[in-house]
């Protein structure tokens, strides 16, 4: 199966090689070049991941990885930054970014990256995935399979990118349990904990779980 890749770097040469090296995983692979260009693709169309520049004119990458997340589009990110302070590094991280890579970066590297957000992807899907476009329903619960968005009763449900991931793994194996270590949903040491406001991380081994995840395996 072919994934669908946007890249958001004003850099030309930047854009061309990461475009370059994507399609021959082989990825379908947009390109914006600034960050409202970058809104608007991620809103017009689902993708399976988003490369993220953070140096970006019209609208910074930290800018728009807050907006995609406050619409409710859970694509994974990997951000791009020249920055190099952990500071900035967190920032991104708690704003909804699931990785990040330092400039000047590794190609492979980046490959290697975007390949596990794939596999993490896959993992979670029923062997007859759910064509694009498609929402899932079960009673009150509602899941879109592309935006990776979830309501319940109608109402908005608050999950971060790795939430909502346990959430689609939840409804393809009703009745199964998402264990708390599982590798191909937490990455590093951190967890992401819902609370409906900036998300809060906890160490590994806590277990934690979101009301918003607990209401969403009831529905299951």
């Amino acid at each position: 199966m072919s994934h669908r890749v946007l890249v958001v770097e004003d850099n030309p040469d930047i854009a061309y090689l990461l475009e370059l090296h994507l399609r021959d995983l082989p990825c379908e692979v947009d390109v914006a070049r600034d960050g409202l260009a970058a809104l608007d693709a991620a809103r017009a169309r689902p993708y399976d991941a988003i490369v993220l520049d953070i140096m970006l004119p019209r609208l910074d990458g930290l800018a728009v990885c807050r907006a995609i997340r406050q619409e409710r589009i859970f694509t994974p990110i990997l951000m791009l930054t020249a920055r190099t302070t952990e500071l900035d590094r967190v920032l991104g991280l708690e704003l909804g970014a699931d990785d990040y890579l330092a400039k000047p970066f590794s190609v492979p590297e980046l490959l290697a990256r975007v390949k596990a957000f794939f596999r993490r992807a896959e993992a979670y899907s029923p062997r007859d995935a759910a064509p694009r476009g498609a929402v899932l329903t079960l009673d009150e619960l509602a899941i879109d399979v592309d935006r990776r968005a979830v309501t319940l009763a109608g109402a908005s449900v608050t999950l971060t990118a790795k939430e909502s991931t346990c959430c689609c793994a939840s409804r393809n194996i009703p009745g199964a349990c998402i264990h708390g270590h599982s590798s191909s949903i937490w990455c590093g040491g951190t967890r992401t904990r819902a609370t409906g406001t900036p998300s809060t991380h906890t160490s590994t081994g806590c277990g934690q779980r979101s009301s918003a995840m607990r209401a969403s395996r009831d529905s299951c």
